[in-house]
Protein backbone atom coordinates (compact mmCIF):
# COMPACT_ATOMS: atom_id res chain seq x y z
CA UNK A 1 0.00 0.00 0.00
CA UNK A 2 1.13 3.59 -0.52
CA UNK A 3 2.00 5.84 1.85
CA UNK A 4 2.27 9.83 1.07
CA UNK A 5 4.72 12.14 3.09
CA UNK A 6 6.06 15.48 2.93
CA UNK A 7 9.87 14.65 1.46
CA UNK A 8 12.28 17.10 4.05
CA UNK A 9 15.56 18.14 3.14
CA UNK A 10 17.68 15.03 4.38
CA UNK A 11 15.54 13.16 1.55
CA UNK A 12 17.42 15.11 -1.09
CA UNK A 13 19.74 12.27 -2.01
CA UNK A 14 16.79 9.47 -2.49
CA UNK A 15 14.97 12.56 -4.19
CA UNK A 16 17.54 13.36 -6.72
CA UNK A 17 18.44 9.44 -7.30
CA UNK A 18 15.08 8.85 -8.28
CA UNK A 19 15.08 11.71 -10.26
CA UNK A 20 17.41 10.28 -12.43
CA UNK A 21 15.89 7.09 -12.63
CA UNK A 22 13.29 8.89 -14.18
CA UNK A 23 14.81 11.33 -16.47
CA UNK A 24 17.42 11.80 -18.93
CA UNK A 25 18.50 14.69 -17.31
CA UNK A 26 19.73 15.10 -13.83
CA UNK A 27 19.21 17.76 -10.57
CA UNK A 28 21.86 17.46 -8.01
CA UNK A 29 20.93 16.20 -4.60
CA UNK A 30 22.38 20.18 -3.80
CA UNK A 31 19.61 21.73 -5.94
CA UNK A 32 16.75 19.58 -3.78
CA UNK A 33 18.04 20.52 -0.60
CA UNK A 34 18.42 24.18 -1.04
CA UNK A 35 15.22 24.37 -2.44
CA UNK A 36 13.44 22.37 0.29
CA UNK A 37 15.39 24.55 2.99
CA UNK A 38 14.00 27.81 1.30
CA UNK A 39 10.80 27.84 -1.22
CA UNK A 40 9.61 24.51 -2.21
CA UNK A 41 8.19 21.54 -0.62
CA UNK A 42 7.74 17.78 -1.92
CA UNK A 43 5.84 14.90 -0.79
CA UNK A 44 6.35 11.39 -1.33
CA UNK A 45 4.76 8.31 -2.23
CA UNK A 46 6.73 5.14 -0.24
CA UNK A 47 5.93 1.64 -0.59
CA UNK A 48 7.22 -0.05 2.34
CA UNK A 49 9.92 1.88 3.38
CA UNK A 50 11.27 2.64 -0.41
CA UNK A 51 10.62 5.93 -2.33
CA UNK A 52 8.66 5.36 -4.98
CA UNK A 53 7.50 8.54 -6.61
CA UNK A 54 7.56 12.58 -5.60
CA UNK A 55 6.12 15.81 -6.69
CA UNK A 56 8.64 18.60 -6.26
CA UNK A 57 6.38 22.54 -5.92
CA UNK A 58 7.41 25.70 -5.69
CA UNK A 59 4.20 27.55 -3.93
CA UNK A 60 4.02 31.63 -4.16
CA UNK A 61 0.96 32.89 -2.51
CA UNK A 62 -2.02 30.30 -3.32
CA UNK A 63 -0.23 29.42 -6.78
CA UNK A 64 2.30 26.01 -6.96
CA UNK A 65 4.48 25.21 -9.92
CA UNK A 66 5.44 21.74 -10.44
CA UNK A 67 8.93 21.47 -10.89
CA UNK A 68 8.85 17.99 -11.21
CA UNK A 69 6.61 14.66 -10.71
CA UNK A 70 8.15 11.27 -11.07
CA UNK A 71 7.23 7.99 -10.53
CA UNK A 72 10.05 4.77 -10.65
CA UNK A 73 9.42 2.55 -13.90
CA UNK A 74 8.41 -0.28 -11.85
CA UNK A 75 5.44 1.68 -9.75
CA UNK A 76 3.88 2.88 -12.90
CA UNK A 77 0.40 2.97 -13.88
CA UNK A 78 -0.60 1.73 -10.06
CA UNK A 79 -2.36 4.87 -9.20
CA UNK A 80 0.87 6.56 -7.26
CA UNK A 81 1.29 9.34 -10.16
CA UNK A 82 -2.72 10.35 -9.35
CA UNK A 83 -2.50 9.81 -5.68
CA UNK A 84 0.62 12.39 -5.76
CA UNK A 85 -1.13 15.09 -7.96
CA UNK A 86 -4.60 14.86 -5.65
CA UNK A 87 -2.46 15.25 -2.48
CA UNK A 88 -1.08 18.57 -4.05
CA UNK A 89 -4.52 20.03 -5.99
CA UNK A 90 -6.35 19.08 -2.43
CA UNK A 91 -4.65 21.32 -0.10
CA UNK A 92 -6.89 24.28 0.77
CA UNK A 93 -3.66 26.81 0.37
CA UNK A 94 -3.14 26.12 -3.40
CA UNK A 95 -5.64 27.89 -5.55
CA UNK A 96 -4.20 27.26 -9.01
CA UNK A 97 -1.01 24.76 -10.21
CA UNK A 98 0.58 24.86 -13.74
CA UNK A 99 3.35 22.93 -14.63
CA UNK A 100 5.51 22.00 -18.21
CA UNK A 101 4.94 18.24 -19.63
CA UNK A 102 7.15 16.98 -22.39
CA UNK A 103 4.70 17.11 -25.72
CA UNK A 104 5.20 13.56 -26.41
CA UNK A 105 4.64 12.09 -22.68
CA UNK A 106 1.25 10.89 -23.68
CA UNK A 107 0.66 9.19 -20.14
CA UNK A 108 1.32 12.02 -18.34
CA UNK A 109 -0.88 14.22 -20.41
CA UNK A 110 -3.52 11.60 -19.88
CA UNK A 111 -3.13 12.39 -16.27
CA UNK A 112 -3.14 16.34 -16.16
CA UNK A 113 -6.37 16.61 -18.05
CA UNK A 114 -8.42 14.06 -16.17
CA UNK A 115 -7.59 15.80 -13.36
CA UNK A 116 -9.11 18.88 -14.81
CA UNK A 117 -5.61 20.76 -16.15
CA UNK A 118 -6.01 22.40 -19.31
CA UNK A 119 -3.26 23.51 -22.39
CA UNK A 120 -1.86 27.19 -21.56
CA UNK A 121 0.64 27.29 -23.63
CA UNK A 122 3.99 26.06 -25.11
CA UNK A 123 7.29 25.58 -25.12
CA UNK A 124 9.37 24.94 -27.95
CA UNK A 125 12.70 23.59 -27.51
CA UNK A 126 11.85 23.96 -23.79
CA UNK A 127 13.40 19.86 -23.40
CA UNK A 128 16.90 19.43 -24.20
CA UNK A 129 18.77 15.93 -22.25
CA UNK A 130 22.09 15.29 -22.60
CA UNK A 131 21.69 12.84 -25.69
CA UNK A 132 19.73 15.54 -27.39
CA UNK A 133 22.27 18.14 -26.34
CA UNK A 134 24.96 16.30 -28.39
CA UNK A 135 23.00 16.07 -31.41
CA UNK A 136 21.65 19.45 -30.61
CA UNK A 137 17.82 18.43 -30.66
CA UNK A 138 15.45 19.77 -28.35
CA UNK A 139 11.47 18.81 -27.55
CA UNK A 140 8.89 21.21 -26.92
CA UNK A 141 6.65 21.15 -23.63
CA UNK A 142 3.22 21.53 -23.18
CA UNK A 143 2.10 24.34 -20.39
CA UNK A 144 -1.11 23.29 -18.22
CA UNK A 145 -2.53 25.08 -15.72
CA UNK A 146 -5.07 23.92 -13.32
CA UNK A 147 -7.47 26.50 -11.21
CA UNK A 148 -10.10 26.17 -8.44
CA UNK A 149 -10.89 29.80 -8.92
CA UNK A 150 -13.89 30.73 -9.92
CA UNK A 151 -13.95 32.61 -13.40
CA UNK A 152 -17.19 35.22 -14.22
CA UNK A 153 -16.97 36.55 -17.60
Amino acid sequence: MIELKELKSDQACEMAALYTQCFEDSWETSFFKDKLEESCFATGAFLKNDLVGFIFVQLVEDEAEILTFCVDKKNRKQGVGEALLQDILKQSKIMSCFLEVHSQNKVAISLYERLGFVKRGFRKGYYQGEHQKSQNISQDAIIYGYSKKMVYL
